[in-house]
């Protein structure tokens, strides 16, 4: 679902949006799902600054899987990842 009305126009509701990681290889897969339109989502990994995603800032639609995936930085576990990784949204730079 993609509205026809600008950004600026959308009145945006929590998308809740969720993130689960797992690993392939040395790449790390992040599938992203919203409960409602998510708009201009943001992948950051706190203390990884050079991490370069497959895709940033980029629209979740409700209830479809969306895989982003990026190197996983070396020494890292999935764990640290896990709790490195930040999710933001349009609606959170509204929220916050």
């Amino acid at each position: 679902m993609y509205p026809f009305v600008s950004t600026k126009h959308l009145e945006l509701t929590n998308p809740r949006l969720r993130a689960r990681l797992h690993l392939d290889g040395d790449q790390l897969v992040i599938e992203l799902n919203a409960q409602s339109l998510a708009r201009f989502v943001e992948l950051k990994l706190e203390d990884a600054p050079d991490v370069v995603f497959s895709d940033n800032y980029f629209d979740v639609p409700p209830k479809r899987k969306i895989e982003v995936n990026c190197p996983l930085p070396k020494g890292w576990t999935i764990e640290q990842a896990r709790k490195a990784l930040k999710v933001y949204s349009l609606y959170s730079s509204f929220t916050a």
